[in-house]
C-alpha cells in the first residue's frame, strides 16, 4: 500500500503539460472588433480560438466566485445602472485530477440584467489571455523588426541586411542564402534571415 502511494505522489500532474501543449498550439488573435476609438478581442474571438486546443488536450475549466459586489448607479439621464464586480477563481483540470488555478477581477455595467454575466465574461477573457500570454499579430511582427535591428553587426554588410529585411518570400530567402557562401556559418547572417522567415510566415 505505501509502494502505491508513494508512486502516486511522485507521478508527474498532467495539467502543467497539458496548458503548454495548448498554449504551444495557439496562434495570435487579432484585435479586429471595433470600440469607440480603439480595437479588441472579445470573449468569443478567445473561446472560438481556445475551445479546440482544450479539447484536443483534454483540458476543462470550472469557476468559482469568490466575491460578489453590486452597486446601482445613476445615468447621466437619470437612468440606473447596475454595476458589479466579481472576484473569479478560475480553475484548469486535466484528466488525472490535476488542476492549476488563478484568480481575476471581472468588472462590468448594464441598464438591464446582464451585468453579472458581462463580469463573468470579462474575468474569464483575462483569466484566458494572461494564463497562455495570447499574442496579437501586431505584438509579433513589431518584436521581429526589433530582433532583426539587434542583429545587425558589421561582420555582415549593412546592405545585405536590409536586403534581407526587404525580401517577399520564402524562396527568396533561399536564394540569398546560397547566393553569400562566405556567410554561411555566420551567426548574424543565419539570425536575420530566421527572422525575416518568421515575419514573412506571420504575414
Amino acid at each position: 500500500m505505501e509502494d502505491a502511494n508513494m508512486e502516486k505522489i511522485t507521478e508527474k500532474p498532467l495539467i502543467y503539460g497539458k496548458l503548454a501543449e495548448i498554449m504551444r498550439n495557439l496562434n495570435a488573435i487579432k484585435k479586429e472588433k471595433s470600440g469607440p476609438g480603439y480595437k479588441f478581442r472579445g470573449i468569443d474571438d478567445i473561446y472560438n480560438a481556445l475551445h479546440a486546443h482544450f479539447a484536443t488536450a483534454g483540458v476543462i475549466i470550472t469557476s468559482e466566485v469568490l466575491d460578489n459586489q453590486r452597486e446601482e448607479r445613476s445615468t447621466k439621464s437619470g437612468s440606473l445602472m447596475l454595476y458589479v464586480v466579481l472576484t473569479v477563481k478560475f480553475t484548469y483540470w486535466a484528466e488525472d485530477g490535476s488542476f492549476m488555478s488563478c484568480v481575476v477581477v471581472g468588472e462590468a455595467m448594464d441598464m438591464s440584467d446582464k451585468a453579472t454575466q458581462k463580469a463573468m465574461s470579462n474575468a474569464l477573457k483575462y483569466a484566458l489571455m494572461q494564463t497562455f500570454l495570447i499574442p496579437t499579430d501586431d505584438a509579433k511582427n513589431s518584436t521581429a523588426e526589433v530582433e532583426l535591428k539587434q542583429v545587425k553587426s558589421t561582420a555582415v554588410p549593412q546592405e545585405i541586411l536590409q536586403k534581407i529585411q526587404s525580401l517577399k518570400s520564402v524562396e527568396e530567402l533561399q536564394k540569398l542564402y546560397h547566393s553569400y557562401p562566405q556567410y554561411k556559418e555566420n551567426k548574424v547572417f543565419l539570425e536575420a534571415l530566421k527572422i525575416q522567415k518568421s515575419v514573412l510566415l506571420q504575414a
